[in-house]
């Protein structure tokens, strides 16, 4: 049956790449750039000839790359696409190699399901090859959550992945730090520019994905600290040190919230981290108490030009759940039509900022319940192996890392962005993975 299913789906891959290339081949662009995007295949093989050193380098280099957001590799996909490609294309590899790898692992099934009703909400798009390119997002995510769990093998392995994810923050946070230092950073808006402050960016696009990165990347640090030896302890320490300064300077509130929520809930469960998570948080708010503060101001003041982010969003919530919605309410509007549908039904050209709102505009109530499902199944399966006191501290973590992201989604676009949700869902996996491994050493 698994078989079926992959050569089924690499059917359609390979018939739609046909189409891709030969879209692209027409187009007026250099013929080196061509040539050298055209080469991402190759690329790809190279890494499937060891699928986990492949997986590794592509985790390392991901946050260095999002500059080529700018370069299209045809209208609608950016080269970024190339990457979720070739996550997919692995872990089909992975899953046709490997007679041990699992196509329907623990919790994916229901993402499977929302995926499902993704692609027939298509038939509502205005715009299909829009709602295609977003599809093949999705299932770039769901192929990170297979690799995530079915790439490493032994408990050794789970570690090198948590720990090259954690490693791949160095070179974001000094290149933040130098942005901070020579005053320059993201492009500015009025609320952040009153502050005279930089807001730095990094190698992202905006300082709202840069702190998101941040978030992520403290919470997996304090993952591999749980498995770490006293040798990388240090190392793990300046790492969170660096993150944590960083994410001061992005000056994302939601971020700031968010974490703060996931860290104060691993102290419920986590009595060994309890009191260097106190101490962290209370460092840090003392050191930045002035910006945080004139930040958190622009809540309360009304901006003197233009408007306030909360404004933006209690406006394009209410009015796209209260008139946008109710016109497809079961199977929304098709993938990757949020922002057409914000500009149809409200004064902003903007995607709604809340993932769950553009779930439900884009797939409908169906989508939204069978999304929510997934999550729910997630937390529940922490929650339950937390109880059975399996693996606490790791679980703990982990379950941090599924509520940090829960919380960010409902102020952010994190959900088909691979370089937010893709972190995610491979810790998700790995997470399914390592648990299974160690209720295997119970066992034993």
């Amino acid at each position: 049956m698994k078989n079926k299913v992959i050569t089924a789906i690499l059917m359609c891959i390979l018939v739609y790449s046909g189409y891709i290339i030969g879209k692209f081949m027409v187009t007026s662009q250099d013929m080196a750039y061509k040539i050298g995007l055209l080469s991402a295949p190759f690329i790809a093989v190279f890494l499937i000839l060891n699928p986990f050193r492949g997986f590794l380098i592509m985790l390392l280099v991901r946050p260095l790359i999002g500059s080529f957001k700018e370069y299209s590799f045809i209208e609608g996909i950016n080269l970024l696409g190339v990457f979720s490609f070739m996550y997919i294309i692995l872990a089909l590899y992975v899953l046709q190699k490997d007679e041990e790898a699992r196509m329907f692992p623990e919790n994916l099934k229901w993402f499977y399901i929302y995926l499902v009703i993704a692609l027939i909400s298509v038939i509502n798009s205005p715009d299909k090859f829009l709602s295609f390119v977003t599809t093949l997002k999705l299932m770039a995510l769901a192929a990170l959550f297979l690799l995530g769990y079915n790439l490493p093998k032994n408990l050794k392995d789970a570690k090198k992945i948590i720990k090259i994810i954690m490693l791949s923050a160095v070179i974001p946070v000094i290149y933040g730090m130098y942005q901070l230092y020579i005053g320059e950073g993201a492009p500015e808006t009025y609320q952040v520019a009153k502050l005279g402050v930089v807001r730095i960016n990094s190698f992202f696009p905006l300082g709202n994905t840069f702190a998101y990165f941040l978030g992520v990347m403290l919470l997996v640090s304090l993952l591999y600290y749980v498995y770490s030896e006293k040798k990388e302890k240090a190392l793990i320490l300046l790492v969170i040190a660096g993150v944590a300064v960083s994410l001061v300077f992005t000056y994302t509130r939601t971020i700031w919230i968010t974490l703060f929520s996931a860290l104060c809930f691993i102290s419920i469960f986590e009595r060994k981290m309890r009191k260097w998570i106190i101490i962290s948080v209370f460092i840090v708010v003392v050191f930045s108490y002035n910006l945080i503060l004139l930040r958190f101001n622009d809540l309360i003041v009304r901006p003197e030009y233009g408007f306030s982010s909360l404004e933006f969003r209690t406006e394009i919530y209410t009015k796209l759940l209260f008139y946008a919605v109710p016109n497809h309410l079961f199977l929304g509007f098709g993938l990757g039509t949020a922002r057409e549908v914000a500009t149809h039904f409200t004064r902003f050209d903007h995607i709604p900022h809340n993932d769950y709102i553009r779930i439900i505009v884009e797939t409908g109530l169906l989508g939204l319940a069978a999304y929510f499902i997934f999550l729910a199944k997630m937390f529940s399966y922490f929650l339950r192996l937390i109880h059975r006191k399996v693996n606490i501290q790791a679980n703990s973590v982990f379950l941090g890392i599924l509520l940090f992201y829960a919380l960010a989604s409902m102020a952010q676009n994190i959900f088909t962005f691979i370089s937010g949700a893709g972190y995610i869902f491979c810790l998700m996996g790995l997470a399914q993975k390592i648990n299974e491994l160690e209720l295997a050493e119970e066992k034993i």
